[in-house]
């Protein structure tokens, strides 16, 4: 998914409609107590590895997120430069 028709989608939304991928988020609503945990977000990118979006981040300087959906717990969480990536 990549254009101008982003959709705006739960966290729980997001664990329906993409299982276990790997997404490209921006403009995240945050629960109230806190900055870190967030509600909802705009789904930018599905469909690409972490490297891609990884790439997106750091070396094309995207203002993005990532998020797994269903990742294995094991992979660890990586901070990129416009944003982090997380794994539930």
């Amino acid at each position: 998914m990549e254009g101008s028709d982003h959709m705006r989608l739960t966290r729980e939304e997001m664990e329906r409609q993409y299982p276990n991928q790997w997404l490209g988020l921006r403009d995240a609503v945050y629960s109230e107590d806190d900055d870190i945990n967030f509600i909802s977000a705009e789904v930018v990118y599905s469909d690409e590895s972490i490297d891609q979006l990884l790439d997106r981040q750091l070396v094309q300087k995207e203002a993005i997120f990532t998020w797994c959906t269903g990742c294995d717990s094991t992979i660890p969480t990586v901070f990129g430069f416009n944003g982090y990536a997380i794994c539930n």
